[in-house]
């Protein structure tokens, strides 16, 4: 049988009682499956209560060859079960098997015919990452295979999936869309909405463990072989970024590593050190107590490490800084200086010592812009890990400081609104004085008379509005003094000023490193959060 590209398979399904009776070496299940329909219908007519369907993919058509309750589904229990007087079926058993057949669960959604799966190979092939995007978000079977949770078939003889093809057509965007995705329990549920969250969890990591590890026919090269070979740097980072899911030390045909396939030396040293450089060190902090340590560094891909952070409950101990990635080799000696107080100057100790909420986070931050590494921290009123040198991460501290003014100036321009009325003397009502408006005589003097001629209105005073102006791109709010949680000063703001000055002078240290203008100061000024530099200085 061909199993080639586009190719269409027929299976047959026998009955369990039939399969029993196939004589020796006994019932295979590739003598059942043909690219010639005939052929499958001249063998069903042998075997009496079979049934056959065409498939777009081998997998889906042995599936189908394996299935127990082929019997079951028949018209009579006579087609699929030997009877003799003794072992006639019961009742019992007849209505039993049809109700099992019954509550069996449709899948939520269709088979993919085979001209829709070349469509969807020739959108990754064409880079096209909106129909990519459209495709699956409206049916996940065209990376989720019908029966065995596994990567999707798209090119059959090569057994290319959705990864493959990404790398091959040197399509990181498209590449980085599918393993979010495949990466995500929500997307995995769509398929199993019964299921429950753990077995959601398994099937997550295990189809994942596929996409990630699973080579292809010809030499047998996993993505990671594929991305080397193609010297592609952005998808060997995508992928190095699910270490230790990826498997890394897998051979191919010619039992050669990943990053052994890259002819180019140079090249091949920029891929073993991004292949090597995985490992983190954290600080972790007790949530009763405020203890601080310093964790030994643990070799796992920054992706792999954000969605553990993400989906991990809260517990008594947590994750409060990240600093990575780096080498092994390197790990062993930042994690020996981070220990270690002697490496740290008086100041840092004292900041240590005199900050117990922060100041750990504070002096790592440091020591981590001195061996130009990555550092993030986490931020609860931001509720992810932040690096405040990058501008995405200023953003965010700017629109979480606006949303927090707007709360303000609306709770602000309420207490402020007045209804002020006029009496018969012409003078102004208290401020405090209100009125029922549903009675005339609340509002009305008793010698008042209805003379509308008399009545004076005055209009009250308006708030304020925030007054904008824009610098570069960053918005700014000329507006009284706020901060992170409202009005009023708290130990956090001077946390978030120490953290975005360390960060910032981080990011200006850089610029003076690649930078010969000396216009500095200008760079840091369109880079600070103008909102958090006037209220928490």
């Amino acid at each position: 049988m061909d199993i080639g590209t586009d190719m269409i398979f027929y299976a047959a399904c026998i009955p369990q009682q039939a399969r029993i009776t196939i004589p020796s070496p006994g019932f295979n299940p590739e003598h059942f499956m043909s690219n010639d329909k005939n052929e499958i219908l001249k063998l069903i007519k042998r075997y009496k209560g079979s049934r056959f369907k065409s498939f777009a993919q081998y997998d889906e058509a042995l599936k189908f060859v394996l299935e127990e309750n082929c019997d079951v589904i028949t018209n009579t229990p006579s087609n699929h079960i030997l009877s003799s007087p003794n072992n006639s079926p019961s009742s019992s058993q007849i209505i039993s098997g049809s109700k099992s057949t019954g509550m069996e669960e449709a899948p939520p959604f269709p088979s993919i015919e085979l001209r829709d799966l070349n469509v969807f190979k020739r959108a990754i092939t064409n880079k096209q990452l909106d129909s990519v995007q459209q495709f699956v978000y409206n049916n996940p079977r065209y990376l989720i295979s019908n029966y065995f949770d596994s990567p999707t078939i798209i090119v059959q003889g090569a057994r290319y999936n959705a990864v493959h093809l990404a790398i091959r057509n040197k399509s990181p965007e498209i590449l980085n869309f599918i393993l979010d995705t495949i990466n995500s329990v929500d997307f995995v549920q769509k398929m199993n909405p019964n299921f429950a969250e753990e077995s959601l969890i398994e099937k997550r990591d295990h189809l994942l463990d596929m996409y990630l590890n699973s080579p292809d026919k010809v030499n047998f090269d996993t993505p990671l072989h594929m991305a080397c070979k193609f010297g592609d740097l952005e998808c060997i980072t995508i992928l190095v970024g699910y270490i230790p899911v990826l498997d890394t030390q897998k051979l191919n045909k010619q039992n050669l590593l990943p990053y052994q396939v890259v002819q180019e030396s140079s090249l091949r040293k920029k891929v073993q050190e991004l292949i090597n450089s995985s490992v983190f060190i954290t600080v972790t902090k007790s949530v009763d107590n405020f203890d601080k340590s310093i964790n030994k560094a643990c070799q796992v891909g920054k992706k792999m490490l954000e969605s553990t952070l993400k989906n991990t409950p809260e517990k008594n101990v947590q994750i409060s800084a990240i600093v990575g990635p780096m080498t092994t080799e390197k790990s062993k000696k930042i994690y020996e200086i981070f220990k270690s107080p002697k490496r740290c100057t008086p100041e840092q100790r004292k900041i240590r010592l005199q900050d117990p909420e922060r100041g750990l986070e504070r002096v790592v931050c440091e020591l981590s812009k001195e061996f130009d590494l990555e550092y993030c921290e986490y931020w609860p009123f931001l509720g992810e890990f932040v690096d405040f040198s990058q501008e995405k991460y200023l953003k965010k501290l700017d629109d979480y400081l606006r949303s927090v003014h707007d709360e303000l100036y609306l709770i602000e321009s309420l207490s402020k609104m007045e209804i002020k009325s006029m009496n018969e003397n012409g003078q102004l009502l208290e401020d405090n004085e209100f009125h029922d408006l549903n009675d005339e005589n609340s509002l009305n003097d008793n010698n008042n008379d209805d003379d509308d001629d008399n009545d004076i209105y005055y209009t009250p005073p308006t708030s304020p509005k925030p007054e904008y102006e824009y610098h570069h791109h960053h918005p700014k709010i000329l507006i009284d003094f706020f901060y992170i949680n409202g009005g009023q000063k708290e130990k956090i703001d001077d946390n978030v000023y120490n953290a975005v000055k360390l960060a910032l002078k981080k990011r200006q240290s850089f610029h003076d490193d690649n930078d010969d203008d000396n216009d500095n100061d200008d760079e840091q000024q369109s880079s600070s959060s103008p909102l958090f530099d006037e209220n928490l200085q």
